[in-house]
């Protein structure tokens, strides 16, 4: 009976090494452009994160025609894709009533400058002030920008439901181009990821050991293309 000798470490890992850069990695233009600080048209009484992704209210015992969420981008950036998630629905409210029109993105191509209109969440549901369509928590709806452009800040405006009473959100999030699945990909990053962020996350850096020659290639193969990509960007 044949047995074939298994190759040496430093062999499988010279040849890994060669062959890694064909690897595909996920572009950073694939993550949410960084916001620095985020905004709201009035405070309610959930105070979480459109960053973060945790859920925010505007309800304040009042009535207002308008509710917006906005970010404002570390930088400026060229935008072509905007994420809006819906927070929670409520006996009260909590959505965008889009009887009248389907909620607004907006940018501000100045910084502290005047705010455009570059579309509308297209894929928002016909709501009424009263009727949510049945809208789930922390559904994503989205905006594709016909012509991609440079932003400071990014927000989304509507009436909100119930009358102007309130509306909810649990992020928003702008994009250089859009995800290849739209925004059911399951590689939607979450709120704050970053290329950094996503690679140490996957890595588990702090408490993974090193792959040796007793893991299957594949995973070795995978870990390696990995750690080129976390120090490119490390560095």
């Amino acid at each position: 009976m044949k047995t074939s000798l298994p190759l040496s470490p430093v062999l499988l890992l010279t040849i890994l090494l060669l062959t890694m850069s064909a690897i595909p990695v996920m572009s950073a233009t694939q993550y949410p452009l960084t916001a620095a600080s985020e905004s709201q048209s009035r405070i309610g009484n959930a105070k979480g994160s459109l960053i973060q992704g945790k859920l925010i209210t505007t309800y304040d015992a009042t009535k207002q025609e308008q509710d917006w969420y906005a970010i404002t981008l570390d930088k400026p950036s060229t935008v072509g894709w905007v994420v809006f998630t819906h927070g929670k629905c409520f006996a009260n409210g909590g959505w965008f009533d889009a009887s009248k029109g389907k909620p607004q993105v907006q940018i501000q191509a100045l910084k502290d400058g005047p705010w455009t209109t570059v579309g509308e969440l297209t894929d928002y549901p016909a709501t009424t002030a009263t009727d949510n369509k049945g809208i789930k928590d922390n559904a994503r709806f989205a905006c594709t920008l016909a012509t991609p452009v440079t932003a400071y800040a990014v927000r989304v405006i509507g009436q909100p439901a119930f009358d102007g009473a309130f509306s909810s959100s649990t992020g928003l999030a702008a994009f250089t181009t859009p995800l290849a699945g739209g925004v059911n990909d399951k590689e939607m990053p979450k709120p704050g990821d970053t290329p950094l962020k996503a690679l140490e996350t996957k890595l588990k850096m702090a408490h993974e050991a090193r792959p040796g020659p007793s893991q299957d290639p594949n995973s070795i193969k995978n870990w390696l293309a990995d750690m080129k990509k976390w120090r490119e960007l490390k560095l």
